[in-house]
């Protein structure tokens, strides 16, 4: 990207989007129109020249017809000084054409990179403002990739929809002198295509519709997966999601069969100007004449005709094909601005972190809440206050009654499904919040959610959260947050990336960076939802006592604190007040004790002296030039790319029987569309001798011609855009899909997943529509241009001597074009890539950026990527337009050479095959650059199906072809597990994530883990199924070393519920039996079992959308439970599964546990010790290592007992 040439600054996103951007906020409407009146100096350039380039097109017949006459003319000294003028005229009239060409062109470019610049900046914008209910299903990603890529291809087209008429119509008025009323055959059957190919684009706008809301689907669903792989893979549910991906492509590919059968309606209507206008022409003017006694067809006027019949079929053809662009293009248009004038909320905090204007509230209003406090003291108050969410008229909460002084603490609690996160939400003016008083003196807001949200930057880069670098501040917030010990461990310190979605980091290590993002934003009001969740007991106590005590670093800001909690905790004792909820959504506040002594909290305080691990002072001292990042992005971009393979694995997934049925059909049509200009020859010269003599014979021969032409290119077509396309469509997807699920966990943490999308979405669009429509296009141009060069060499021997002279010239250019475009459209696509993962990213955290108010940060990172991806995207159309303006300068020089060639020729030769020349010449010159052009075009497509190659086969698998294979069905049987000596690694980490662990489980046993955050924990949870690389050790379930079991087999036969609830966009039905494998009654029987059935049958039961605001956060983690209820295996994994649960939600999973799981072994994760001291083995971890073993009674009982300290600090 580095060594590309800088691009004109006006087509950049900072330049370009203002334009449209100040048109569209003073007048929301039209904006096509708002977007075409941005630039109007462009548009009228771009039509000027192409105004100038249908001057040209429309001389070539005029100068045809003199050529010819003069060619019939005696040779005489002025006859011959005319000749070397027509050798002029040929320069001025096609290099004019080549030229003008290329202008307009230029300034067409322009105007599409300016408008896609101004489209994705809006679209981005909006995304900033979405509703979070419509933020689930949020087209953002599909609107600014498929649409606007849509958009610009229907405005290549925006000057050809009034040139193309504006030629037919001089070409009709010389055609007119040509051959009288024979002109109105093509006008009749041009009016008639016009028509039928407008009403058939009308068609396609609900049509294109249905086809881009399934894309949206599958690709929101895929994205779906690919954020949540690790969960995905940890359930098992690798083929189960990737068979419904597939269904649903297979579904999307069948409804895309309407559009493209109603565009190869279009094709045909096209089709049949070029083919059945000429001879319905001839018929008309030969009937005519013989009627009225007059010659028949003469030379000179039948290759004049058949000249300006190429340019009308030409102008049709383009016109025709440019109307269901066009159309498309206005739909995209129409989509894009219902998208901006959606909805929205009420929009994102200041930045700055400005104290708004406080709401009017009377002193009577607030007495009725706390009358001993003035008014300037409050902070929040909410009066008979209800919360609820966007399309749901029942209230999540109801008569809630807050007062909050400003530099308190309070806590929400309550049981699952309450409402906590619901009224955060509310205070953030997420949710709907209706009260008779509302009033928050404060826009300074910093929010930790409950599943954090981390853009994939560096540790570092998420605390700092784009503010000044406050190097103090940075180490007390690390300090607070118990990160310290943390950071040390990663390979590059704070400057490690955290990867997607927070993939290299532990759920409490996500938990407290996203709580150091918050304390060092040094906000007034600070909202956490249920922040310490993850935490192990001690690290939990510590950073509480940090953060709330008298000395904690909150209690020293200033800051006011909002917390919401499902469970008793160390930060409970700290809570100025307590917010009581219940399951009906009803809130009492009460005070809690604020003279609390600390005297038995052993809440550690900062000391400026503290002397932490020197890397970590160094790192905070001054930033790394180039650090190790644990996410290394994709190479897109190689050297070569090897075409013919990948065209051949194109083929193959076509099918090579329909690849040559195509090619021998394409030919046939090639022959039957070329051959009647030597029909033509051959029936002036017989004319000649013989006036109307075989007029049957040679009509219904061209009549037969033309229906044959018109039958095979429409077959063709049909094989091509729908049968070919129909299977390469499914079967690369599948290869893609099967590639990703047998792809490591680490590929995961080391790839952008924008990346990985654009597969699914921007190459499978090229497989779909681009490369068929290309590739027709070039096999017709291919099978026409060898037909034509034959049919040159007829009419003039002499110029075949220099064909390979032409094609020698041709094959450079096309190798030079090929050398460069193959590059640019790579680098398009990677400079898409972060584009596009900056949107889903800012799609995931938009509650946070709007929180924290980054939203102009957010903008910033968008225009930069915008601007970057502007640049390839710009140079593909330079190259594009530099192919165009050689290959019709190579066209001209061919004129100018034949036109000298007929020089010499001149008495030697009739004028017919003169004219047959010429026109051969023109038809072939089309042939050539169509082929040209298409080829190219066809070839950067093509690098869709070569990514999709390379990356079945770059992307490392997790089996090792011959190290593993398949365990007997009944496997495992019993629930032995054994571990021998394991250590094991992530790719981010200094040292070994786990180090020489050795114990065994006994089937039946349940087994409880605990430690530290970051202790190894959850790196056990993923050894067991394979997850993460083993360094040494083995791991054997009933006796069966895993590492020799397929790693999916490995866990469908286990039963794992990750800490992070597993969602998918489709009904609960399709959430809990992903497989199909239960019917509706184990279903319900199982949502009952969690107690959840009750809420779920009154939301829409199982055929209800799974959407923001069904369930919450812990209700989700009782549904995960719900769906392994019914599955059988001896062994079940639980990964924090009550981390978000209420003490009532906590006894239902323990219950189940205990009597749905009585006779498996069980192994959970836990720092809710309480959750596994009825468990019969604790295993507790340290830094790795598993420094205790034993049973409850046994470890609580010892002198020393690391499990004993952490069941006391949990219990103070």
């Amino acid at each position: 990207m580095g060594n590309l040439p800088r691009v004109d600054r006006k087509v950049l996103s900072s330049y370009a989007a203002p334009k449209v951007y100040e048109r569209w906020e003073s007048k929301p409407q039209s904006l096509m129109l708002q977007s075409l009146q941005a630039y109007p100096m462009t548009l009228l350039r771009g039509g000027l020249c192409r105004l100038f380039t249908a001057l040209f097109v429309t001389s070539q017949p005029l100068l045809l017809k003199r050529t010819i006459r003069w060619f019939s003319e005696p040779s005489t000294p002025v006859s011959d000084a005319e000749g070397y003028g027509l050798i002029g005229a040929y320069l001025v009239v096609y290099g004019g054409r080549a030229v003008f060409t290329a202008l307009a062109q230029h300034q067409n470019y322009r105007l599409i990179t300016m408008i896609r610049a101004s489209l994705v900046s809006l679209i981005y914008d909006r995304t900033l403002t979405l509703d979070l209910v419509e933020a689930k299903e949020s087209a953002a990603l599909t609107l600014m990739s498929t649409d606007v890529e849509r958009i610009g291809q229907g405005l290549q087209f925006v000057h050809e929809i009034w040139a193309t008429p504006a030629e037919f119509g001089v070409a009709i008025f010389l055609l007119q002198r040509e051959v009288a009323l024979g002109s109105l055959a093509p006008v009749i059957i041009i009016i008639v295509a016009i028509v039928g190919t407008v009403l058939l684009s009308m068609k396609i706008d609900p049509h294109q519709k249905e086809w881009i809301g399934a894309i949206e689907r599958r690709i929101g669903s895929t994205t779906d997966m690919l954020r949540n792989m690790r969960g995905v893979k940890m359930s098992g549910f690798e083929d189960a999601l990737t068979s419904i991906l597939q269904a649903m492509r297979v579904e999307e590919v069948n409804i895309s069969r309407a559009t493209k059968l109603l565009f190869i309606g279009c094709q045909v209507f096209s089709t049949a100007t070029a083919t059945i206008s000429p001879v319905l022409g001839f018929t008309i003017y030969v009937m005519m004449q013989r009627a009225q006694g007059k010659p028949g067809l003469a030379s000179s006027s039948a290759f004049t005709s058949l000249s300006l019949f190429s340019i009308l079929s030409s102008s049709v053809y383009i016109f025709l094909t440019s109307v269901p662009a066009i159309f498309s293009g206005i739909s995209c248009f129409a989509r894009v601005e219902n998208y901006l004038v959606s909805e929205n909320i009420t929009g994102p905090t200041d930045a700055e972190g400005q104290e708004s204007e406080a709401s009017s509230i009377s002193a009577e209003e607030i007495s009725i809440i706390a009358p001993k406090i003035a008014p300037s003291d409050y902070l929040l108050v909410i009066r008979d206050g209800s919360v609820r969410w966007k399309g749901q008229e029942k209230a999540v909460l109801s008569q809630i009654n807050l007062c909050i002084e400003q530099g308190s603490f309070c806590v929400i609690s309550g049981p699952v499904g309450s409402g906590k996160s619901s009224l955060l939400y509310a205070i953030l003016g997420e949710a709907s919040l209706k009260a008779n008083t509302f009033h928050i003196s404060t826009t300074s807001i910093a929010y930790c959610q409950q599943s954090p949200w981390l853009p994939d930057i560096s540790v570092k880069e998420c605390v700092l959260n784009g503010r000044d670098w406050d190097e103090d501040l940075y180490k007390r917030v690390i300090h607070a947050c118990a990160l310290s010990e943390d950071l040390a461990q990663l390979s590059a310190g704070d400057h490690t990336k955290v990867g997607y979605e927070g993939g290299t980091l532990s759920g409490g290590q996500r938990q407290r960076v996203a709580l150091a993002r918050a304390l060092y934003s040094r906000r007034t009001l600070l909202l956490l939802d249920d922040t310490f969740s993850a935490l192990d007991p001690k690290t939990e106590k510590s950073v509480s006592g940090n953060l709330f005590s008298s000395s904690g670093l909150l209690r020293e800001l200033g800051t006011t604190v909002i917390c919401t909690t499902g469970k008793p905790g160390n930060s409970n004792k700290y809570a100025d007040y307590t917010l009581d909820l219940n399951k009906e959504g009803e809130a009492q506040l009460r005070n809690t004790q604020k003279d609390m002594q600390d005297d038995e909290i052993e809440a550690s305080t900062y000391n400026r002296r503290q002397n932490g691990p020197k890397k970590q002072e160094e790192d905070a001292n001054h930033e790394s030039n180039q650090s190790p990042e644990t996410s290394q992005e994709h190479e897109l971009a190689q050297e070569s790319v090897p075409t013919l393979s990948s065209m051949i694995f194109y083929l193959r997934s076509t099918g090579m029987g329909f690849f040559a049925l195509s090619f021998s059909l394409s030919l046939v049509y090639s022959f039957w569309q070329n051959f009647p200009t030597i029909w033509v020859n051959l029936w002036t010269q017989h004319d000649a001798k013989h006036p109307y003599g075989d007029l049957a014979k040679y009509i219904g021969v061209y009549i037969l011609c033309a229906v044959l032409a018109l039958v095979t290119h429409s077959v063709v077509t049909w094989l091509v855009m729908v049968l070919m396309v129909q299977r390469s469509a499914q079967g690369l997807h599948e290869i893609l899909l099967k590639t990703v699920a047998r792809a490591p966990m680490s590929y995961f943490e080391s790839v952008d997943i924008g990346t990985i999308t654009n597969h699914f979405s921007q190459d499978m669009e090229k497989v779909d529509l681009e490369i068929p429509l290309t590739g027709v296009q070039a096999l017709f141009a291919f099978t026409s241009a060898l037909v034509q060069l034959v049919m040159l060499s007829i009419g003039t021997k002499w110029m075949a001597i220099t064909f390979p002279f032409i094609i020698a010239i041709l094959a450079t250019i096309q190798r030079q074009y090929l050398k460069t475009s193959r590059q640019l459209r790579l680098l398009d696509l990677e400079a898409k890539s972060p584009l596009y993962s900056h949107f889903t990213e800012t799609l995931s955290g938009l509650a946070t950026i709007r929180a924290f108010g980054t939203h102009t940060q957010c903008q910033s990172i968008n225009t930069e990527r915008l601007d970057c991806s502007q640049a390839p995207f710009y140079l593909l159309y330079c190259a594009q337009r530099w192919l165009t303006l050689v290959l019709n300068l190579v066209i001209g020089a061919m004129a100018i050479l034949m036109m000298g060639i007929t020089i010499k020729l001149r008495g030697s030769t009739g004028a017919g095959y003169i004219g047959l020349a010429f026109v051969n010449l023109t038809t072939f010159s089309q042939s050539i650059q169509s082929l040209l052009t298409w080829w190219t075009m066809m070839e950067a497509s093509i690098g869709a199906v070569h990514r999709v190659q390379q990356f079945e086969k770059e992307t490392p698998q997790e089996d090792v072809l011959g190290q593993v294979t398949s365990p007997p069905h009944s496997w495992p049987k019993t629930g032995l597990i054994e571990l021998k000596e394991l250590s094991a690694s992530y790719l981010s980490s200094v040292s070994p994530v786990l180090r020489n662990v050795t114990f065994t489980v006994q089937p039946g046993q349940k087994v409880g883990i605990c430690g530290r955050t970051g202790s190894g924990k959850t790196s056990l949870i993923l050894c067991l199924q394979r997850m993460i690389k083993i360094n040494s050790g083995s791991i054997l379930i009933d006796g069966l070393n895993t590492s020799h079991v397929p790693a999916k087999t490995l866990r469908e036969r286990l039963i794992c519920i990750p800490q992070d609830a597993l969602i998918f966009n489709g009904s609960v039905r399709l959430n809990l039996d992903p497989q199909s494998s239960f019917t509706d009654k184990q279903l319900q029987d199982n949502l009952r079992r969690v107690e959840l059935w009750d809420l779920i049958s009154s939301k829409g039961g199982l055929d209800a959308a799974m959407q923001d605001g069904l369930l919450s956060h812990g209700q989700l983690q009782l549904f995960c439970l719900s769906r392994v209820l019914q599955k059988k295996s001896p062994i079940v994994i639980l990964d924090e599964v009550s981390s978000s649960a209420d003490e009532e939600s906590q006894r239902l999973i323990s219950k189940i546990i205990r009597e749905d799981f009585k006779d498996r072994t069980v192994i959970s994760i836990a720092h809710r010790l309480q959750q596994i001291a009825d468990f019969d083995i604790i295993l507790v971890f340290s830094q790795g290592q598993l420094v205790e073993q034993g049973s409850p009674e046994d470890l609580l009982g010892r002198d020393v007992s690391l499990f004993q300290e952490l069941f006391s600090q949990q219990d103070k």
